[in-house]
């Protein structure tokens, strides 16, 4: 066998091991670590220590949206934030804010409320989201063991 064939395997080995985590994160979900408080109780992410913090898992296959279940987004203000909320209404709905005219969700707009609704920022501040910006549904807290498994 060739020297360059032998160093083309390599190359595709390096490439296959590098490509399959990146697919998998992609397409079926991954880890991620909640930091604030907006989300407390369901969501503990208020300690500057990070093992203090939920580590959820992520789902990227799910259907469209239920209300009460909860997600993560890209900020409708700012593309380098992602949120973590609830869902509390879905396309279609009528919104009824306090100070503001009652409104209806377009076909992909929901609106997405903080648990805890003293701390951070939610459709309440910045309007609607779309499903365009929604990164993977909260499914499972795995860490710390303690809190361990699916989410309400």
């Amino acid at each position: 066998m060739s020297t360059l064939w032998i160093i083309t395997k390599r190359i595709g080995k390096v490439f296959g091991i590098i490509s399959l985590p990146i697919a998998f994160c992609e397409t079926i979900g991954h880890p991620a670590s909640v930091v604030g408080a907006s989300m407390e109780p369901t969501l503990r992410g208020n300690d500057a220590r990070w093992w203090k913090n939920d580590i959820v898992w992520l789902s990227k296959i799910h259907k469209f949206p239920k209300n009460g279940e909860i997600f993560t987004y890209i900020s409708p203000r700012d593309p380098k934030v992602h949120h973590v909320k609830r869902v509390t209404a879905t396309p279609g709905e009528i919104i009824d804010v306090r100070n503001r005219p009652p409104m209806p969700l377009g076909p992909l707009e929901y609106w997405m409320l903080s648990d805890n609704a003293i701390v951070g920022e939610d459709s309440r501040y910045y309007g609607p989201v779309n499903i365009g910006l929604f990164q993977g549904k909260v499914v499972f807290i795995l860490w710390p063991l303690s809190r361990f498994g699916s989410v309400d």
